[in-house]
């Protein structure tokens, strides 16, 4: 898998967008460290073999409305969302990570 670059101090994700323009960005210290289970646990993963960081249950590349979906329904049980679930105009302005 490429696009994410993960060390103790510091990690860095590259997205795409659907013209495969892409653009780094850097991870928060708890993102890194989601990041780094979901990493372990991915090769087990359908579609493991994907470069998508993401895949669905039928081993294909997870579109951005499925992600989407996925973080809204995270973030409407989740208490620090403090009712931020709806997603934002635009969001995820089409890109998806690699």
């Amino acid at each position: 898998m490429t696009g994410v670059r993960l060390s103790a101090r510091k990690g860095e994700i590259r997205l795409v967008s659907k013209g495969e323009k892409s653009r780094t960005v850097p991870v928060h210290v708890k993102l890194r460290e989601a990041l780094a289970e979901w990493l372990a646990e991915r090769p087990s993963c359908p579609g493991a073999e994907l470069p998508a960081l993401f895949t669905s249950f039928r081993g294909t590349r997870m579109t951005t409305d499925a992600l989407a979906d996925v973080i809204t329904a995270w973030a409407s049980t989740n208490p620090l969302s403090r009712g931020h679930a709806k997603r934002p105009p635009g969001w995820p302005r089409n890109s998806a990570s690699s």
